[in-house]
């Protein structure tokens, strides 16, 4: 399949800001390894904005399960635009990875690329997703640390996917705005006062398990659930096998 024969269309902006970025990869071979180590590296990516939010959130453990519901709301907006993410790149007609489209003859940055995203659409970015959501859920409580975030997620996180030909500027700018819109929706939901009376009660009654569970939970966060996925994709193929 190439760009022209794609059932979910890429135009030409799309095509000619990958080939354009994509055409700096090689020059420098110091700059494309910081860039990478930068926007690969989960300790400059998901344990940063997670490290934040669980600080944010501690300044309001004072108000009574303040800290708790502004947990509740962030990692269930996050887990659903994920979610949402997930089932477009696996349900909506094909959009190959710019990498992995033969026409476009990217120059790839590691030689497993090509191989790797192949198995991978790339409508919508998840990463895209993940961390513009992260972003609006850091914003909606401190506006500078959210302006630093967002810049972040742009410059460090969603331009290189550019540089490197993981995916398309519609594909970066389809995820930012579904994680924003989800994250948004899930903070303005009210969490349901039976919920957290549970999640207290259960507190009280196994000190300990909420914090763990809290910890299990946001290392997979950092990581985009790359575990989970690996186990989800392990019993796939053993009960396909």
């Amino acid at each position: 399949m190439t760009a022209a024969d794609a059932v979910i269309p890429v135009f030409g902006f799309d095509i000619a800001v990958v080939k354009a970025m994509n055409g700096f990869l090689g020059v420098s071979p110091l700059f494309d390894k910081a860039i990478w180590i930068v926007s690969s590296n989960p300790i400059f990516k998901g344990f940063l904005f997670v490290s934040v939010l669980w600080l944010l959130g501690a300044r309001e453990s004072g108000e009574r399960d303040g800290g708790l519901a502004f947990a509740l709301r962030w990692i269930g907006g996050l887990a659903l635009g994920l979610l949402l993410a997930r089932l477009l790149q696996n349900f909506v007609p094909a959009h190959l990875r710019p990498i992995s489209e033969p026409a476009l003859a990217l120059r790839a940055y590691r030689e497993a690329d090509n191989a790797y995203f192949a198995r991978l659409y790339s409508f919508p970015s998840d990463h895209a997703v993940m961390f513009c959501a992260l972003s609006t859920a850091i914003w909606s409580r401190s506006r500078s640390l959210g302006v630093v975030a967002f810049a972040w997620s742009i410059f460090l996180i969603c331009l290189p996917r550019l540089y490197f030909g993981y995916h398309y500027p519609g594909d970066l700018i389809a995820g930012a705005a579904l994680g924003v819109a989800v994250m948004a929706a899930a903070l303005a939901a009210p969490v349901p006062r039976m919920l957290l009376s549970r999640a207290r009660a259960f507190e009280l009654r196994a000190p300990g398990v909420g914090q763990g569970l809290a910890f299990f939970v946001s290392a997979e966060i950092a990581v985009n659930f790359d575990h989970v996925r690996e186990i989800v994709v392990g019993l796939g193929k053993a009960a396909g096998g």
